[in-house]
């Protein structure tokens, strides 16, 4: 039996689970990950830090995006 899905998500991560909702709204998704559970990686050791883009230079795009997240999140 084959079956098509409208995306395809490598990886059980938080952002692979939180993309995979967000694309679940406009048809089917597959998930795809090679441990046996959820959040194995990255995602079990996340420190909860929120950055403050203080580390880097004004200028560069991740000081702003850190600052821009941060603004979002509160």
């Amino acid at each position: 039996m084959q079956r098509s899905f409208h995306a395809i998500v490598i990886g059980a991560g938080a952002i692979g689970l939180a993309c995979a909702a967000q694309l679940a709204r406009a048809g089917s998704v597959l998930v795809l990950e090679r441990h046996p559970r959820v959040a194995l990686e990255n995602s079990s050791r996340n420190s909860g830090v929120i950055h403050a883009g203080v580390h880097h230079p004004a200028s560069f795009l991740k000081t702003r995006l850190c600052v821009r997240g941060r603004e979002l999140l509160y």
